[in-house]
């Protein structure tokens, strides 16, 4: 069904893993002591925890939500076009920040992931869709907040079985409620995925964390602007210590439709079986119709 079509997304995925784990190995990093104990959970045999960083379970968990979602969708190859329109919803609320400590990256004062989750869950009750929280890492705070660095969490989310009024009028009753934090930003904002698109918003809503991001403070107004760049190996190394322990499960996000669809995208993702896992990559064995021998097999990659 799907021939080369997820290849170029998967590629990605496996990408940020390896810049992650090399910056891990490099001279540059002193948050890790003990690399070798800081590699454990990035291993191909560590898959089945769904650790946020594996790259393996990155790759199994987009091809599980691409699988189930698009069955569901009627989005079928070559252009992945579905039968009902999907939307592209972001979420953003500047109180699910948290600031990780230098000595103790995973200790975050009065705040955790299972509460950021359920914050956002909240706020998309009554929608069919299935999402995830996504963290944001910046950098060179001290100007701006006071601190070296921080931690935004957000949330992206593909809804559909709604039509685009309702759903606009959905983003327009919650944005009172939250604040982005940057005057010119919305708290909830929603797009229309485009035709073909669908794999891109996938993969997009799914990704580990590919961006750090700084902000500068105006100097006539005082409004804070954004800039945005590929997050380095030092950055990419300190994210990873402050939600070494995260899963795809604690940061996935599903309600109405989505949540069967979720529950069995992180089944097959924690599979042996699945495609990219370890078993599933084996050769199989393929019988070669010979009219001298009928036993005789060959190791097909």
């Amino acid at each position: 069904m799907w021939g080369r079509s997820r290849l170029r997304f998967l590629r990605r995925i496996r990408r940020q893993g390896r810049h992650l784990q090399r910056h891990l190995r490099g001279r540059h990093q002193k948050t890790f002591t003990d690399v070798r104990e800081a590699l454990k959970p990035l291993r191909p045999d560590a898959q089945k925890t769904l650790n946020a960083h594996n790259p393996r379970a990155r790759a199994n968990f987009f091809r599980a939500v691409t699988d189930h979602l698009c069955e569901h969708l009627g989005a079928e190859p070559p252009h992945f076009i579905p039968r009902t329109p999907v939307y592209f919803l972001t979420v953003i609320d500047n109180q699910q920040v948290v600031y990780p400590d230098d000595e103790d990256p995973e200790e975050w004062e009065d705040k955790s992931l299972t509460d950021i989750a359920l914050a956002y869950w909240n706020t998309l009750i009554g929608l069919n869709y299935i999402g995830m929280v996504d963290p944001a890492l910046y950098v060179s705070a001290r100007r701006t907040h006071h601190v070296d660095r921080f931690i935004q969490f957000h949330a992206h989310a593909l809804v559909w079985g709604i039509k685009e009024q309702e759903i606009r009028e959905y983003c327009e009753e919650w944005r009172p409620s939250m604040r982005a934090g940057l005057s010119y930003a919305t708290s909830v904002d929603v797009r229309r995925v485009r035709s073909g698109d669908l794999l891109q918003v996938i993969w997009y809503t799914t990704k580990a964390p590919r961006s750090q991001y700084q902000l500068w403070q105006r100097t006539r107004t005082g409004t804070l602007k954004q800039y945005k760049r590929a997050i380095n190996g030092v950055n990419s190394v300190r994210l990873y210590a402050a939600l070494k322990r995260a899963t795809l499960a604690q940061l996935a996000l599903a309600g109405g439709e989505g949540i069967e669809l979720l529950e069995r995208s992180l089944r097959d993702a924690r599979s042996d079986a699945y495609p990219g896992s370890r078993l599933a990559r084996r050769p199989r064995t393929q019988r070669i119709d010979n009219p001298a021998t009928t036993r005789r097999t060959k190791r097909t990659r």
